[in-house]
């Protein structure tokens, strides 16, 4: 028996259509560090690709700054991930088919990590890593407490984000079809932990993991 996200990749069959010619294999990034960052940090980069293919590449870091070279990544989505201690801090972001150096400005200030001056699809990918972000806070932290329409909301709630998303910051159709995949794919992550979140299992809570999957599928497909 698949988990609930590989049946939803299986069936909605959607991650491949967006997926780029990149003309570079390998990518080299320098980025250029500012402000106080966590004590015993390490930086990696990680290349958005097929589920199960995604690669992790260890910045090297001198001074303020550090440089990685990574595979392309076929969506143009990379990860940017921080480590220390138990803190983790995670930013998306998109660099262009076809470049093979790219360079950004990464700081730090209260234990939180952003790139400065990206372009409009990392910024698309970012708004909606934050909304992502507090929802699974959300439910983690009050799921078994929550009514079910309000955990019905939260899991509903992804793929609008997305569009509102896209209408207003615009990123390149690509991205836009990467965003809404995103949304779907994140619902059912929620689903597939729901009992484990809530102690409830979907059909208590109102919820149809088919007809979910249903709905997503066809909401993506009509807007792609």
């Amino acid at each position: 028996k698949y988990p609930i996200m590989k049946r939803f990749v299986t069936i909605c069959s959607l991650l491949l259509v967006f997926v780029l010619r990149a003309e570079a294999q390998r990518l080299a990034v320098e980025a250029t560090l500012k402000g106080k960052a966590p004590e015993g940090l390490q930086l990696y980069l990680m290349s958005v690709a097929e589920v199960g293919q995604n690669r992790i590449d260890t910045f090297r870091v001198e001074g303020n700054k550090a440089r990685v070279t990574t595979a392309v990544s076929p969506y143009a989505v990379y990860k940017l991930v921080g480590v220390a201690g138990q803190t983790q801090m995670i930013r998306p972001l998109s660099i262009p088919a076809g470049k093979a150096k790219a360079k950004m400005t990464v700081t730090f200030k209260d234990k939180q990590m952003n790139v400065e001056g990206v372009n409009a699809d990392s910024k698309a990918l970012m708004a909606f890593d934050d909304h992502y972000t507090a929802a699974a806070k959300k439910l983690w932290m009050d799921g078994r407490s929550m009514a079910a329409d309000s955990v019905r909301t939260i899991i509903g709630s992804y793929l609008q984000v997305a569009d509102d998303i896209i209408k207003r910051m615009r990123p390149s159709a690509p991205i836009a079809d990467y965003l809404r995949v995103w949304a779907a794919a994140s619902s059912f992550e929620n689903l597939e932990s729901i009992r484990f979140i809530t102690g409830k299992d979907a059909k208590t809570l109102g919820l149809n993991v088919n007809g979910q999957a249903a709905k997503q599928c066809s909401a993506i497909r009509s807007k792609s």
